[in-house]
């Protein structure tokens, strides 16, 4: 059993979930590979800290039994958006951990009573050849860069092991910003509790997205606008001719990442 009194809640991502799969003997694995799970919230106080608003849910879930491991992992970064006219996948290039990488997404938005979750289909990239050769295809037309700054923590539901990312983003474009907050479905430890599955997951989330409205009293109310679309909305114009400027600025960010770590 894990011992939630010594567990650190200010380790790093790595030493907490490396720490429960010792405890518990307990593998971390996925219910459907390359399917995201996640219910968005927007916040009525925007006026808060990206930090203040973290700590205000993290504080509600802790509340509701749920276990947070405060890492507040912080990232600030630009992101790049591609879409192909044939397939209707979005593409997105930033630089995560030193690394450029490449998400490759597709939406899917399902209603559940007063939520919409999104069930997307979700995979990464890390190859530069790949990168490259992906976003350079005649079919992907640049739609837009944003800024996101992101507070990060991980919540673990000590019962059936199912850990969720917990994120609150600010999200730029021009002089329009996005504040939003994130609950997604990371993964689960095999056998620690109840036998997982795509419905434990789901209705999970939206328990959870009840607890986060209610014990705010509406603070915090949901949402559905993907970052795409936000960046879409406040962009009045694309100029295609910048995608070879857009992608000569990606190949320089690897150029550097590759002269820095090898």
């Amino acid at each position: 059993m894990i011992d939630f009194a010594k567990l650190s809640k200010r380790c790093n991502e790595e030493e907490f979930l490396t720490y429960v799969i010792q405890t518990t003997g307990c593998d971390l694995q996925k219910v459907d590979e390359g399917m995201e799970y996640e219910i968005k919230f927007m916040a009525k106080n925007e006026a808060l800290s990206l930090q203040e608003i973290n700590k205000d849910i993290s504080n509600i879930l802790e509340r509701a039994g749920y276990f947070v491991n405060h890492i507040e992992r912080e990232t600030d970064y630009y992101v790049d958006f591609f879409c192909s006219l044939n397939d209707g996948f979005e593409y997105s290039v930033f630089i995560y951990e030193s690394k450029v990488m490449m998400k490759i997404k597709k939406h899917n938005k399902v209603r559940y009573d007063n939520f919409t979750l999104c069930e997307s289909q979700e995979i990464f990239e890390y190859e530069y050849t790949k990168i490259l050769n992906t976003i350079c295809r005649d079919d992907l037309i640049y739609m837009g860069t944003m800024r996101k700054h992101r507070v990060k923590d991980f919540i673990l539901n000590k019962t059936n092991g199912i850990i969720y990312a917990s994120a609150i983003s600010k999200c730029m474009v021009l002089d329009k910003s996005q504040t939003q907050y994130e609950l997604e479905y990371y993964g689960h430890y095999y056998g620690m509790g109840t036998n997982v599955n795509k419905d434990v997951v789901i209705n999970e989330l939206i328990r959870m997205a009840e607890v986060i409205v209610a014990d705010s009293r509406g603070v915090y109310y949901p949402d559905n606008q993907t970052k795409l679309e936000f960046v879409q909305s406040n962009l009045l114009e694309i100029n295609q001719t910048k995608k070879h400027t857009i992608i000569d600025n990606i190949k320089e960010k690897m150029r550097l990442e590759k002269e820095i770590f090898g």
